[in-house]
């Protein structure tokens, strides 16, 4: 039995395919495709695992979503949708030399990944390497819309929010919440109308 490091809650499996380092059938058919499991991730054996940094930002945007659009996202916990990554290898620094995937690498996966979204109505690609999927993508899923946004990581979300209005913030929790904020609103500003 698998829990949410986040909000304890228990994630629901059908069979030992819908959890994996990399990812995760969850129920509601909207998925967040991020880049690659690190080592949290291969640590635990599923993805966006952590309670910190990806994991807990993620975690944030997902509740938030979920106030703001729930036509949409009906769930409050990040394994209640399907989760997947661009790369199904785990990288990071100390066992490969580097974080992601090569852009050909993930290229070669774009099957697969057409296959685990089938049944989305809506795919959140999160960050260079999941956005360069997008053109296989569509010519592989019909009916479905796409959103884009930085990945939920912190390095991602202080490299596209920075400056103005996270400048004047006085304290890191406060630009947290407020590029977590960003990144929500930024989604939202992609979905169809009327869901």
């Amino acid at each position: 039995m698998k829990k949410c490091s986040t909000c304890g809650k228990v994630i629901e499996l059908q069979s030992a395919e819908d959890l994996k380092v990399h990812y995760c059938r969850g129920k509601v058919p909207v998925a967040f495709v991020l880049s690659a499991p690190g080592s949290e991730e291969g640590g635990a054996g599923m993805p966006v695992a952590g309670s910190k940094g990806t994991g807990a930002n993620l975690e944030d945007c997902v509740r938030l979503l979920s106030e703001m659009r729930p036509d949409w996202f009906p769930g409050t916990c990040r394994y209640d949708y399907r989760i997947t990554n661009a790369s199904s290898e785990v990288e990071f620094k100390a066992m490969t030399g580097r974080s992601e995937a090569s852009l050909v690498e993930v290229r070669a996966r774009i099957g697969e990944v057409v296959a685990e979204l089938d049944g989305c109505r809506l795919v959140i690609l999160c960050g260079k390497r999941a956005q360069s999927l997008l053109a296989g993508l569509k010519s592989g899923i019909s009916g479905v819309a796409f959103a884009c946004a930085c990945h939920p990581g912190v390095r991602g979300m202080t490299a596209t929010y920075r400056g103005d209005p996270f400048r004047g913030l006085m304290n890191a929790k406060d630009r947290s919440s407020a590029r977590i904020r960003t990144w929500v609103e930024d989604i939202c500003r992609q979905l169809p109308l009327g869901e």
